[in-house]
Order: C-alpha cells, then structure tokens, then sequence
C-alpha cells in the first residue's frame, strides 16, 4: 500500500518536469526566433544604405542612403557633399563647421549661477533649434539630445515641419571631433502625418526615415589625418627647399645655344635658332633668352620673329623685361610690329580702414577744419559760429585720343597695351596704346 501512495505522488511531480522540459525549449527557440528577427530588420536597414563615401582632406568617411545621386562635392569650404533622390523625395547635406574659439552641442544651465547659460551662451543645438523655428513658425521639435557614437558625441536633433502643403521630417546629426570641428548631417525626407493623426500614432515612412539615417549616423567615422598633416609639411618643405635653390638649377639647367627645324606637312618651312645665358640688368642679375626664328607657312608669306626675355634670380623683386619684333612679308611688302614691357613684384603695407570704426565711410568726401582734415566730423564739438564745410576733392578729366595711321580718328580697340610701331615715317604703321 506503501509503494502504491508512492507512486502516486511522483505522477503529478514527474508531469511538472516533462512540461517544464518540453516548454523550455520552446522558451529557447522563441528566443532565437526574436533575436533572428532583429538581426534581419537590422540587416535590411543596412542594405539600404550605399557605397561608403570617403574624404580624406575633411577627414570623414561615412555611408549615404542607397539610390541617392552625388550632386556636390567641393575641395573647399563648408559643404562637403551632397546626396538626393528625385524618386523619394529625400535628400542628405553633410558640411563642416568650424569655430575660432571652443564650443559645446548643448550648452547646459548652472543652478548655482544666477545667469541662464543656455541662453546667454547657447549650444549648436539651441542655435539650430533657433534658427529652424524662426524661419518656419510650425517647426515642431521631436528630438534634442546628446548621445555617444564611438570615441565621438553626436548631437541629434530631429524637427517636423509643413512646407508647401507639405509635411517634412529633419534630422540632423552633429558629429563633434573637437571642440572647435564638427561635422553635420542634415538629413530631409518625406513624411505621411497629416493634422488629423494622434501624437501617439507612429508613421511608416517617418520610422524609415529615422531607421535608415540611424545607420547612416552609425556608419560615420572620422579619419586620422596625422598623414595627411605630415604630407602637406614634407610638400611645404621640399616647396621652400625648391625656392631657394631655384637660382641655382635655373643656372645648371641653361643651354647656351639651340637649333630647332620647324616642319610643316613631313616638310621643312623655317627655322629657329635659341640662346640663353646668365647675365645682368641694371643691377640685377638673372639670365637672358633670345630667339630668332623665321617661317614661311603659305606661299608668298614670311614670318619672321626676334625676341630677348630677360628674368631676375631674385624671386622678392621678380623683375622681368622683353622685346619682340615681328615681320611679316607678304607679296613683297613688309610689315613690322614691335611689343616692350617690363614688370617687378612690389608688397607694399596698406592700412585697413574697412573695420575702423573711425575711418570715414567709403566715398565719403574729406572734411576739413582750420585747414585740417577730419577722419570723424560727428566726434567734432563745433565751437560757436563754426561750420564744418565738405569740399569734394577736383576730379581731373584725362582723354587719350591715340589715332591709327592711315585711318585718322580712329581709336584702337580697348584693353590693347602693346606698341606697335612702322618701320619707318612712311610705312604706314599702326601705334596702339
């Protein structure tokens, strides 16, 4: 009878433990299901982002929405690049933002000062969040927070606004690689919310929206540009070292004479004849190349052409001079042109007086008192039965009247700064100015 109780009671005991064996498992494979589950959603979310994008010079890397066309991409300046699909209506904007003195994201009110810190030195957030809001009234605030992506904070900031009878979602990542970079991601799409839908009612497209710029945000990831500083030193270097042994390789690379055919058509149709040497002009030393060259193109046509090119070795001055004479024959009359100039380097110190509050404002006539100038007639305390009196300086008219010979009266055409001479008083040449 013993045995039979016995038994009896390790029934339901035995019963508890199968069912527990058999629901563990299905609590395990239930488990797996789920974590397979996100895995997938995560895995799609990431197969809708693109071929990463990669600029070493702004030191970012990141990958965009796929479907998205480049529209921009500049060496220089804030934007970096631009992405934006016609189909869906999106588009991303990622700049650079760069500040003389140190900033924050979020700039945070100390309860032990009197003074709102937030307000008196707002962060970029509250600056973005300031200007959104001013230039659109229905800007409706979702997100302002900082999070931590890597070794970097990340400011997220994202709005919803109505544009043209439209409802837009904008999220924007600031991506901080110090206090005085930041790199911003400006993300816009679409969004199905109308006026009607409740606060507590999640939209489809704005839950893509934020999945997909969640792993562009996510991808982004800011470059060491230790390398790139050290090559731009090693080029600054070897641009200095080049500067300065210039003269000398100018010198070593000099060729005394040169003799070059001029072919035309597997024919010969003239010559040129090069020398070059070291020498000085007035004081400077530098070197000199001369040519002379002659052609003869087309039938009853000769060119010929003499030039000396002089060139200063010191590279503060840069002085330079040349003179080329031209004659051209054709049909057995002569004609010659002639073309001089020289040039030279100056730096001369010029005051700004664009930012001086003093200085008088831009085509303002001098003022005078007593016989001397006033930079700022306002701070004059005039005394009594005094007037100060603006006499606008004389503007003296000056008219160039060059004519061409043998067409009395004629100007030549403007922006012309080369003299050509005739060859002699009868020879009908041409003087331009």
């Amino acid at each position: 009878m013993r045995k039979l109780w016995a038994v009896l009671l390790l029934l339901p005991a035995a019963g508890a433990i199968w069912a527990a064996d058999k629901a563990a498992p299905d609590k395990a494979t239930a488990d797996k299901t789920a974590a397979k589950a996100a895995g997938a959603d995560e895995e799609d979310v990431r197969d809708r982002l693109g071929d990463r994008f990669t600029s070493r010079g702004r030191g970012i890397s990141f990958r965009p929405p796929v479907g998205g066309v480049q529209m921009k991409r500049t060496p220089i300046g804030a934007d970096i690049v631009r992405y934006s699909a016609a189909d869906e209506k999106w588009s991303l904007n990622v700049s650079m933002l760069t500040f003389d003195k140190p900033n924050k994201l979020l700039s945070v009110d100390n309860p032990n000062t009197p003074e709102d810190e937030s307000k008196i030195k707002p962060g970029i957030l509250q600056q973005i969040v300031q200007q959104l809001q001013q230039n659109n009234a229905s800007t409706e605030i979702l997100r302002r927070d900082v999070v931590n992506s890597g070794k970097n904070d990340v400011g997220m900031l994202v709005a919803r606004s109505a544009q043209g009878g439209a409802t837009l979602l904008r999220q924007q990542a600031i991506v901080q690689r110090n206090d005085q970079v930041f790199y911003v991601l400006d993300f816009t799409s679409p969004s199905g919310r109308t006026a009607d839908d409740k606060p507590d009612v999640e939209d489809p497209a704005e839950r893509m929206a934020v999945d997909i710029f969640a792993a562009v945000v996510d991808s982004v990831q800011l470059l060491d540009q230790k390398a790139l500083l050290s090559d731009e030193e090693e080029r600054l270097y070897r641009t200095r070292t080049l500067l300065v042994n210039l003269p000398k390789r100018i010198e070593a690379a000099i060729i005394p004479e040169q003799y070059f055919r001029v072919m035309q058509g597997g024919k010969d149709i003239g010559w040129m004849f090069l020398a070059e040497e070291v020498g000085e002009r007035q004081g400077e030393n530098g070197f000199f190349v001369a040519s002379l060259s002659e052609a003869t193109g087309e039938k009853n046509l000769k060119v010929q052409v003499a030039s000396e090119m002089f060139c200063s070795l010191n590279l503060k001055k840069a002085k330079e001079a040349w003179v080329t004479v031209n004659v051209v024959e054709k049909d057995g009359v002569k004609t010659h042109a002639s073309e001089f100039g020289q040039s030279e380097k100056r730096n001369e110190r010029v005051e700004d007086v664009a930012n001086d509050p003093k200085a008088p404002a831009a085509g303002m006539p001098p003022v005078t008192l007593n016989g001397e100038t006033v930079a700022c007639p306002n701070e004059v305390v005039p005394a009594k039965y005094s007037t100060l009196v603006t006499v606008p300086p004389l503007t003296p008219a000056l008219a160039v009247r060059p004519t061409l010979a043998g067409a009395t009266k004629m100007a030549p055409a403007e922006g012309l700064v080369m003299f050509t001479l005739g060859g002699g008083a009868d020879a009908g040449g041409v003087e331009r100015v």
